[in-house]
This record gives C-alpha cells, structure tokens and sequence, in this order.
C-alpha cells in the first residue's frame, strides 16, 4: 500500500510540476495533493486492518473448528520441516534411508503469512481483552 501511494503522490508531483507556471503555487499543490493522499492512504490501512480484526475476531468466536485451522495447518507445516531438515539426515546417515516431503512454495508462503496471521490474532485477543477489561 505504501508503494502504491509513494508512487501516486510521485505522479502528482509531475502533474504539478506541468501545471503551473509559478514555483510557489505548483509547491502549494504538491503539498495539498501529498497531505490528501497520506490522509487517504492512512484511512484505507485503517479500514483494511479493521476488516481483518473482524476476521480474526469471527474465528476466534467460532466453532471449534474455526479456531483450530490455522494452528492445525501450521503443525502439518512444521512437520513436513522437521522430517525434510531433521529427522532425514539422520535416518540418511544412520540407515542410509530417507523420506522427504515436498514444501511447495506456495505451502512455505501460507505457513509465513498464517505465522503472521497467529501473531497478529493473539494480539488482537490480548487488545480486546484489555480494553473489556477497562470497560471500553
């Protein structure tokens, strides 16, 4: 999102810059325009990271199997790790015998960005705790 709007208030800048003939007053555009693109820019993050603490709220409110998905993957993830990293060079080098699992690069990305997710849920779950706590 930063890329995206780095990259638009560089276009604005250039538009400006043909606009005018006047230095201050192509400055005085460029400003404004960089001000009501942050400003933009920062109520989509806000709305986006909104949408995804509801997300995260509805699955951890859900039924057993909402809330056990993630975790679950993750472990199957972490298992395919364990066997390709550590336990098949030992049986390689001990029984010279050796099973590995493919992780297909798409499977390494959805475990990265379901950690993220784990990480970013469980501090969602501590701010909604703390603020049921103080009443807000």
């Amino acid at each position: 999102m930063t890329e995206l709007l780095g990259g638009l208030i560089g276009i604005g800048k250039k538009v400006a810059s043909g606009l005018f003939g006047d230095k201050e007053q192509e400055e005085k555009f460029s400003s404004a325009y960089e001000i009501a693109m942050l400003t933009e820019g920062s109520a989509i993050v806000q709305k986006e990271l909104e949408a995804k603490t509801k997300i995260i709220l509805a699955e951890s409110q859900g039924d057993k199997w909402q809330r056990r998905w993630r975790p679950t993957l993750m472990y199957a993830c972490i298992a395919i790790i364990v066997n390709n990293y550590i336990l098949q060079p030992y049986l390689a080098a001990i029984f010279n015998w050796s099973v590995t699992l493919d992780l297909p690069d798409k499977l390494w990305t959805l475990m990265t960005v379901g950690v993220g997710g784990y990480i970013t849920s469980r501090g969602v779950e501590k701010i909604v705790k703390t603020r049921a706590q103080n009443g807000k």
